[in-house]
């Protein structure tokens, strides 16, 4: 049987008729109040409705019976034991008994609540199976016998029915709607959620706002404490002095390399010269052996260790001049006249102003970066520069957290809401429109998020 057919023609359904009228404004707790109150009444009217029914039922119930019981008590006519088989005989009982049973399923008392009704019902379709199997196997063969009595059992079974098929009908409509409103309060529930999921979301990025806001305060703070740092006269003559390290130092290795430059073809004369005092062959201080060992072996470390006011260079120089003149260190011909000529040139006063304009030059260097060392003011602006690129860092790390955007948790409240609008528009006949706390009302009086 088609129960939803008609559904809800019955006040309070939910059809294609549009909801007309004023709109009604309610909450949540409203709205569940009203279905809930739909549905007692409902159910409430269904049993006052089908009370009739029901009694007719408990009627036709007991006139069954009597007509079971007259059947029960007559006895078979003469001449239809004598002309019919044994299975007809034997099977009078088992239908007797077989009717009894079935009717035992339908309660003798008249519901009191709508549950009683349900319960009711069930036991009368429960009972009308039973019977109507007993009424296929045996009642075939009763009626052979006793036509009289099965048929007027059979308009009492008959009646029976009828008022089962209103049970069921009406039933069938409270079921449907019952379903159709828990749906709603199902959707109120999915709303709730809903709200509190969107509540959640914007109190998220609340939070992450707030995080946001504290980080990027600290940032401008960092922000200015180093930008106040740099344009600070201190750090600006800090920065200065950085300026004069570099070039003092640029200064110094030039005039290192120019001084290698010139020493750099001397080397091979100059360890002749070294072997020549190590056998003995001329005298040397010891202090000059060794320094001259330095340059054969390193003439930039040995740089580095000259006095410009006593260069042993220019002793070792004198030295080597003097032994290949007096054939100590012998060199082929074109190889001695270049390194005395280059000797000479060295020792005619260039090479103590090289060795002057080197190591004041290295002074100087040792002077500004012993000043630098002596001030914190870069380990002060490079901690600032590390706060506030940590700081950036941060900040980027937050605003890229993976939160539930707020929008998208209230284009769900939205879509929820409108659906239980319709339904209960619906169910009330007029437009309904839920109210949420926080939402505007747009017009016609409806809630945008």
């Amino acid at each position: 049987m088609d129960f939803l057919k008609g559904l809800f023609k019955r006040g309070g359904g939910r059809g294609k008729a549009e909801a007309g009228g004023a709109p009604i404004e309610m909450g949540l707790n409203e709205a569940e109040r009203r279905l809930h109150e739909k549905i007692s009444r409902r159910k409430d009217d269904a049993l006052k409705r089908l009370a009739p029914a029901v009694d007719e039922i408990l009627k036709q119930k007991r006139a069954a019976k009597e007509v079971i019981q007259e059947l029960a008590e007559r006895d078979f006519d003469e001449d239809i034991k004598e002309r019919t088989y044994k299975p007809i005989l034997t099977s009078k009982p088992v239908y007797i008994r077989g009717m009894l049973e079935g009717l035992k399923g339908i309660r003798d008392q008249r519901p009191e609540d709508y549950e009683g009704l349900e319960a009711f019902y069930a036991g009368v379709t429960k009972a009308l199976k039973s019977i109507q199997t007993v009424q296929l196997k045996q009642g075939r063969y009763m009626k052979y016998a006793f036509e009289k009595e099965v048929l007027r059992l059979g308009s009492v079974l008959n009646r029976i029915i009828d008022e089962s098929v209103r049970l069921e009908e009406e039933v069938g409509h409270v079921a449907a709607f019952a379903r159709e409103a828990q749906q709603a309060l199902d959707r109120i529930g999915v709303l709730r959620e809903e709200l509190g999921r969107a509540a959640e979301a914007e109190a998220g990025k609340r939070m992450l706002m707030e995080k946001v806001r504290a980080c990027e305060e600290e940032l401008q703070s960092a922000d200015g404490r180093l930008q106040r740092l740099e344009s600070s006269r201190e750090f600006k003559d800090y920065l200065k002095m950085r300026d004069e390290l570099a070039a003092c130092s640029s200064t110094r290795k030039e005039l290192e390399k120019r001084l290698l430059n010139a020493l750099s073809p001397l080397r091979r004369p100059l360890k002749k010269y070294q072997k020549a005092l190590e056998r003995g062959s001329a005298a040397v201080e010891p202090e000059a052996l060794e320094m001259l060992g330095e340059y054969v072996a390193s003439a930039k470390t040995a740089v580095e260790r000259e006095d410009p006011e006593r260069p042993y260079l220019e002793g070792l120089l004198k030295g080597l001049g003097d032994a290949i003149e007096k054939g100590v260190v012998r060199l082929d011909e074109r190889e001695r006249k270049k390194t005395l000529a280059r000797v000479e040139e060295l020792r005619g006063g260039r090479l103590k102003n090289m060795l002057k304009e080197l190591l004041a030059a290295k002074k100087r260097e040792e002077q500004i970066a012993q000043g630098l060392s002596r001030s914190d003011l870069w380990e002060r602006r490079e901690r600032l520069a590390q706060e506030k690129e940590d700081l950036a860092k941060e900040r980027e790390k937050l605003l890229a957290q993976e939160l539930e955007k707020p929008a998208q948790a209230g284009d769900m409240v939205k879509e929820v809401k409108k659906e239980i609008e319709e339904r209960m528009s619906e169910m009330e006949g007029r437009p309904v429109v839920i109210l949420i706390p926080g939402l505007e009302k747009t017009e016609g009086g409806r809630q945008d998020l």
